[in-house]
């Protein structure tokens, strides 16, 4: 059987995420998204999903729902960040309490809120961060040392391992010339996709 993998571009629409000049963190990681759905479609054992194809706005809550819906096996959301700290390389958030970081958007009104995902899910998370860290480096990746925690609304569900991979830190010029490259975003695709293959083997 396919295994459902989502894929979710963060931020979109009105949501423009981190904005540096005239570039947006929506764009750049819907940008990444579409290539790493590419690269997982053309596994047989694989069946990726995004919570959004085009630049429109999603609430976090729907990303859950959708990917609960389609039995999703893996959850991968995508980020940039404009850190002012000289952060270098790639950053892997699994769910957890980080007082440091700020919580994300507010809720609409009436929109669900999921609670703390159950220790299992995070240990799974745990497990596929761990995978996507090592093989990132095995493709000279530069990843920080340690797997971050973060509140965040996208790493809640109650079941699927998830994780939000932090691309690069858009204050850094050479980093954003580096996250507009399609031979570098295509890359990246490839590393995050053999990561996720190889967790759900």
């Amino acid at each position: 059987a396919q295994k459902v993998v989502v894929v979710d571009p963060g931020h979109g629409g009105r949501d423009l995420g981190a904005v540096i000049g005239k570039y947006f963190e929506k764009d750049i990681v819907l940008s990444i998204a579409k290539k790493l759905h590419e690269k997982l479609s053309e596994k047989s054992d694989m069946r990726p999903s995004l919570t959004r194809s085009s630049d429109e706005f999603v609430t976090l809550t729907d990303r859950l729902i959708h990917a609960d819906k389609i039995g999703g096996k893996t959850f991968i959301s995508i980020h940039a960040d404009k850190s002012k700290k000289k952060m270098k390389g790639i950053v892997l958030y699994v769910y957890g309490n980080n007082p440091s970081i700020p919580k994300g958007p507010p809720r609409r009104y009436g929109e669900k809120s999921f609670p703390p995902p159950p220790r299992s899910q995070i240990n799974n998370s745990l497990l596929l961060a761990q995978r996507l860290q090592k093989i990132l480096r095995g493709h000279q990746f530069e990843v920080v040392d340690y797997i971050d925690r973060g509140g965040f609304a996208v790493l809640k569900s109650p079941h699927i391992p998830s994780v939000l991979v932090e691309v690069g830190n858009i204050r850094d010029e050479d980093m954003v010339a580096h996250l507009r490259d399609p031979i570098y975003q295509d890359n990246l695709a490839q590393a995050l996709s053999e990561g996720i293959s190889s967790f759900l083997d």
